[in-house]
């Protein structure tokens, strides 16, 4: 039995174990990736293989598309939603397929950190405002008051 938390690993020394569900906390309906790396006596680790579990809405029906990995230029292929179910006993009796156009990858920019080389600044230039004198308005007080 393991809780199983988003990018932490559970690390055993048996080939299975079981993912305990919290009723509180169920996974949500859809597809949840799961990794396995394994290491050997000498402490090489392995690539990890990746699974994806479906977890299946109870009332509405479970979508499952397989298609081809690879295919040439200018070639055909099949699109498969034979292994679609319902598993609230209901039959799937509709298939509709969508072309959502090409994958887009992200490359982020490779920035050197830390940057071994001071980048110069442009020092900034001043900004000047012309001072102007205040004016005073003078003048005199009917009673002359004692100096104090």
């Amino acid at each position: 039995m393991a809780t199983f938390i988003i990018n932490q690993d559970v690390t055993t020394d048996t080939p299975t174990v079981e993912v305990t569900i919290d009723p509180k906390n169920p996974l949500p309906a859809g597809r949840h990736r799961f990794r396995l790396i394994v290491v050997d006596d000498s402490g090489n680790a392995s690539a990890g293989d990746e699974v994806t579990v479906i977890i299946a809405d109870i009332d509405a029906p479970t979508a499952v598309l397989n298609a081809p990995s690879i295919v040439g230029t200018g070639k055909s292929f099949n699109l498969d939603g034979s292994k679609s179910f319902d598993i609230g006993g209901g039959k799937v009796t509709k298939f509709i397929f969508t072309y959502l156009g090409p994958n887009l990858v992200i490359t982020p920019i490779p920035v050197p950190f830390p940057n071994p080389i001071p980048i110069p600044r442009p020092i900034p230039t001043p900004i000047i405002t012309p001072v102007t004198t205040p004016v005073f308005t003078t003048g005199v007080s009917p009673t002359p008051q004692p100096l104090t």
